[in-house]
């Protein structure tokens, strides 16, 4: 068996000298510790305030700062001289207001200017024109600058004698007319001569809107006869109450067969326009549907030699057919007012649909063409 041997301890051995050895030795020990233990403290702070991680709990928000680096693990050696210089982080320091990210609200409240008010109202743009409908309602639609705009100078426009006239360079270079039919019962056409009139547009016939009946106008014949003798131009216009192409050119036929005796100078017109009641034959016709019938009545009447114009007031010519499809066909714009606004081109136009004349008793549809169609 063996046994530790007990150390011998030197002669000459100094106790107090000893301890004041080992107690240098172990004060040495502790400030190492201790500096070693600052410099962690010191770096760890350093890595959690760079990396800051908002958690949200409940109703409010904390914070948990976490290490830049992937693990737990903080590696002194990763870290840069300009990783401990963050004290120059706050030189650029600018206040919250005024940083870029800001989610504050802005509360300014900037007025357009008068240009951009002029461009975002469409009364004012010039691209725009106002569709006033029967129950007071407005609809302004964008114009198509691709279709031949109308170029009348407003301030050209001039009532002379009670009948419209349009000038140009101090000459008169219009022609004043009246659309007549039965409801206009006996008509002097030699004072309506005399009374400045050039022209008149004489309803030819009509379709029944609930029975679908054709029939000649009663006054037609008559009318045609005396406003010839009395040295007037004649077009006639039918209203159309067709819902498909091939009833359209029927209509165009019995127009043709009316005319095969009477010769005119003026255009044949096809007139539709919406007829209230829930028996109308048209009421559930289409945009594409009205556009299609109207444009096979005027090809049919176009093969027989005759001037097509299609008739309608403004709302029906832009909302009610395509009025795109119809380029190269003549327009009757029927629109009571001093100067018409429709924003296309158009030949003639009725502005006065209670006017005053002498040969008609009552009232008279006032017209006036732009056009000669005597030598067109």
């Amino acid at each position: 068996m063996c046994y530790n041997k007990p150390m011998k301890l030197d002669d000459n051995f100094d106790d107090d000298e000893f301890y004041n050895d080992n107690k240098n030795s172990n004060s040495y020990m502790m400030y190492t510790v201790a500096a070693v233990s600052l410099v962690f403290l010191f770096i760890l702070v350093i890595v959690i305030a760079m990396n800051p991680q908002k958690k949200k709990t409940g109703g409010t928000t904390s914070y948990n700062y976490v290490p830049a680096t992937t693990d737990d693990t903080i590696t002194v050696g990763d870290l840069q001289v300009d990783d401990l210089d963050f004290w120059h982080d706050y030189d650029d320091q600018v206040e919250p207001s005024a940083k870029p990210n800001s989610t504050a609200t802005d509360t300014t409240v900037t007025e357009p200017s008068p240009e951009t008010s002029e461009a975002l109202d469409p009364s004012m743009d010039g691209k725009h024109t106002l569709i006033t409908y029967k129950d007071g309602t407005e609809e302004w639609l964008e114009i198509n600058p691709y279709l031949a705009l109308n170029t009348y100078n407003d301030a050209n426009f001039v009532y002379v004698n009670n009948l419209m006239k349009y000038y140009e360079n101090g000459s008169n270079v219009s022609f004043s007319g009246v659309d007549l039919s039965k409801n206009n019962d006996y008509v002097d056409f030699d004072r309506l001569k005399n009374a400045g009139i050039d022209y008149v547009m004489l309803r030819i016939g009509t379709r029944g809107f609930i029975s679908g009946e054709i029939s000649l106008d009663e006054n037609f014949q008559d009318n045609y006869d005396r406003a010839t003798t009395a040295g007037l131009d004649v077009g006639v216009y039918f209203f159309s109450q067709a819902i498909t192409k091939e009833e359209a050119v029927e209509e165009a036929e019995f127009v043709i067969a009316s005319l095969s005796q009477n010769a005119i100078s003026y255009p044949v017109a096809f007139y539709m326009e919406d007829v209230s009641g829930t028996d109308v034959r048209t009421k559930d016709l289409t945009q594409m549907a009205r556009t299609n019938i109207a444009i096979a009545f005027m090809n049919a009447v176009k093969a027989a030699g005759y001037c097509p114009i299609i008739c309608g007031n403004k709302e029906w010519l832009l909302k009610k057919v395509s009025f795109g499809s119809l380029i190269g066909y003549d327009v009757w714009l029927l629109q009571d007012a001093d100067t018409p606004d429709f924003p296309y081109e158009y030949e003639m136009w009725r502005y006065n649909s209670f006017g005053e004349i002498p040969g008609v008793s009552g009232y008279a549809n006032l017209c006036i063409s732009f056009t000669d169609y005597t030598i067109r």
